[in-house]
This record gives C-alpha cells, sequence and structure tokens, in this order.
C-alpha cells in the first residue's frame, strides 16, 4: 500500500537510522518510516511509519508528504481522511510531485476530503501531465470532455501561472 520501498543500499542496521531520525535528520526520518512501513528490518508498524513520515513531511520532504498523504487517503492503520489527505498531497504537489497533483485530481473527481470539482481534477491533471504522467494525462483528456471551453481555458491559464510559480 506505500508508494516508497526501502532502497537497498540503506545502512543493514535499524539502531543507526533510528538514533539519525530522532536527531532530526530528515532523510533518516523518512528513511526509519519506509522501514516501519514496510517490515524491512524491524516489524512492520503502520503507526510508527505514519509518525516517523510526518516528522519528515514536516520538515518539508516531499516524499514524505506524499506518504502522509496516502496513508489518510488509504485510512492504513488509521481511518481514512480525505481532507487530511488533500492536505499533504498539496504541500508534496507544490514541491512538483507529479503523483501528489495527480492524487489531487482524483480527489477532486470523486469529491474525497473536497467537494467534487471537475474543473480543479482538471487543473491537477494537466499540470502532472506537464511533467510527463501518462496516467495524468489520459485522466486531463477524459476530464476536458466534460467541460465547457472556458472552464478547460480557465483551468490551463491557472494551471500555466500555478507550474511558473512552483517550478
Amino acid at each position: 500500500m506505500f508508494l516508497c520501498a526501502a532502497p537497498a543500499a540503506w545502512a543493514q542496521t535499524p539502531e543507526l537510522d533510528v538514533t539519525r531520525a530522532e536527531q532530526g535528520h530528515v532523510d533518516a526520518q523518512f528513511q526509519l518510516a519506509a522501514r516501519y512501513a514496510n517490515g524491512d528490518g524491524m516489524p512492520r508498524d503502520d503507526g510508527l511509519a505514519l509518525s516517523w513520515y510526518r516528522k519528515a513531511a514536516e520538515q518539508g520532504h516531499a516524499r514524505a508528504q506524499l506518504q502522509v498523504g496516502v496513508i489518510h487517503e488509504n485510512g492504513i492503520g488509521m481511518e481514512a481522511d480525505g481532507v487530511q489527505a488533500v492536505r499533504w498531497y498539496r504541500k508534496a504537489a507544490e514541491q512538483r510531485v507529479f503523483r501528489a497533483q495527480s492524487n489531487l485530481g482524483f480527489m477532486y473527481a470523486t469529491g474525497r476530503g473536497v467537494p467534487v470539482d471537475k474543473q480543479q481534477a482538471y487543473f491537477w491533471w494537466f499540470i502532472a501531465s506537464a511533467g510527463g504522467d501518462e496516467t495524468s494525462l489520459k485522466n486531463a483528456e477524459g476530464a476536458a470532455r466534460g467541460l465547457s471551453t472556458m472552464q478547460r481555458s480557465v483551468a490551463e491559464a491557472d494551471a500555466r501561472i500555478w507550474m511558473q510559480k512552483y517550478k
């Protein structure tokens, strides 16, 4: 269910990861979270995974922000919370994480954590597709068929402004 697997090159001792994570090293926090999420070298623990992902996410780690969003969206080890998922996806999206942008499109298209807004779904899929995400391109094409020419034009103009702001 988690998107990030632990790279094989990580230290083989969980104690080293814990020490560095406790010292506030953001990459160590992310790595430790992934170890807990995947049961890599330690027992799988969704609660500890979320705790360490959140610590890294709060320090601005984009992939950790995505993971916190995924956990909240899917209710991994907790009740699903679309509002929190959207919050964390937006933070990761602002750091150009295309998967977070694509996930925001889905959240707007389905009304999970936000009101259904097909124009906003198109906006996010348009942005993610501009980064090369093929699934978002297909989703944007499908969403475009349900929008007026004016809605598409506004969403695309807004997306271009957004992409300039978050280069």
